[in-house]
């Protein structure tokens, strides 16, 4: 594939606006999931059913990022898969509306998952490919920074129509974006003849393995144990709802908080995928990644033990997840793809986005059942002891 020299190009472009409209599509009913889980199992159970599909479903897509970089690695054509990734997610995103048990949503999440990390790993090394190596910190922050923008919008959107219509038709209106970004996809990525040659052999899996450079393998062991404490940020959603509801005695003014909360969180993740993506690109990446990334998670995690019962302090708190999220998101795949060489990068991102996926599993699914068992402040203490644990352990590598 030809390399370019510019890292903003038409496929760049391309990925962004359909990262843009993914985001819009299924950020559109993140908020109001808990609820919605909580009215199907009913209170006391929110935490733990939240914390078991969400890592579940992620967990489960570990399997399908896997399959995916090696395909990355193999296949001389990248768009068909994400023709399939990008097209069918949004179908089941709308499918939980039609949910009558927590066992549908998490099989249509699941579902849903699955065709997502489908495309990442491909889209990830095809990204790789069209930038050289100095532009990494941009495109990838560019990327990100573009899916985090639908992610305003989407609860932007929800917010004010959250008091019109029903959870359930949320969830309907949210396929809507989701063929818009099949649309960007086709129309403006584009694979040049470059890449139509005839691909590499595949080799057994674990010689692949065995293949990956020492300082990734390293990598992937700090990544994961971040990740075992990485509990996914529809928790803190949760966190913030269940403190509303007790001081409004409302569900749907305690969701329009958690919305405006979680617009802004996905503000601060958006400015800061670029910015600090771009700033990589001339600091020291990996003391990027472990300070703003890792340890900010740490101390949002620290914060959650307690329960802020002002509004600045929840702001606040939504901004220091935002910056450690953006941060996390754009630095980890532009590290990465500096430490892996062409012929594996694939294979690389693929276990890399499996290795992310089986960390918000166990974290999703622990720190839930902690809440639900002992306390919400053992179950942070947990995440923030891990994720201070995962950027000593970066900053100590040479």
């Amino acid at each position: 594939m030809k390399i370019k020299h510019s890292w903003l190009n038409r496929t760049i472009v391309g990925f962004g606006l359909t990262s843009f409209f993914s985001d819009f599509c299924f950020e559109m009913t993140t908020p109001i999931l808990p609820l919605f889980i909580e009215q199907l199992v009913g209170p006391g159970y929110g935490a733990f059913a939240l914390g078991i599909i969400e890592g579940l479903s992620n967990g489960l897509a570990s399997i399908t990022r896997v399959l995916s970089g090696r395909l990355a690695d193999t296949v001389a054509h990248y768009k068909p898969y994400l023709i399939a990734g990008y097209g069918i997610m949004p179908i089941f995103v709308g499918l939980i509306g039609t949910a009558s048990s927590v066992w549908n949503v998490l099989f249509y999440k699941t579902i849903a998952w699955l065709f997502k990390a489908m495309r990442e790993p491909i889209r990830d090394t095809w990204l790789s490919k069209i930038v050289t190596s100095k532009y990494y910190g941009r495109a990838f922050g560019f990327n990100r920074a573009l899916d985090s923008a639908g992610a305003i919008v989407g609860p932007l959107l929800t917010y004010f129509i959250v008091n019109k219509v029903s959870f359930r038709t949320i969830f309907f209106i949210a396929i809507i974006p989701g063929i818009f970004s099949l649309f960007a996809l086709l129309v403006f990525t584009r694979e040049i003849k470059e890449n139509e040659r005839m691909r590499k052999s595949p080799q057994p899996w674990l010689k692949e393995i065995d293949q990956l450079p020492p300082d990734f393998k390293y990598f992937l062991w700090v990544v994961l144990l971040f990740g075992l404490g990485n509990f996914n940020q529809t928790l803190l959603i949760y966190r913030v709802q269940k403190q509303y509801m007790v001081m409004k005695s409302s569900s749907i003014i305690a969701s329009g908080w958690v919305i405006l909360f979680y617009v802004f969180f996905n503000i601060i993740r958006s400015l800061c995928e670029f910015s600090i993506g771009s700033l990589s690109d001339f600091v020291n990446r990996k003391k990027l990644l472990a300070i703003f990334g890792f340890g900010a998670f740490g101390l949002t995690s620290m914060c959650l033990i307690f329960e802020p019962t002002q509004v600045s302090l929840w702001f606040l708190l939504f901004g220091i997840a935002g910056l450690s999220s953006g941060t996390v998101k754009a630095l980890k795949k532009a590290h990465a793809a500096t430490l892996l060489p062409e012929d594996v990068r694939g294979t690389g991102f693929g276990i890399l986005q499996a290795i992310d996926g089986v960390g918000d599993f166990i974290s999703s699914a622990l720190v839930g059942g902690l809440w639900n068992l002992f306390s919400p402040a053992i179950g942070f203490t947990y995440a923030a002891c891990l994720s201070f644990c995962a950027m000593i352990l970066l900053l100590a590598k040479k």
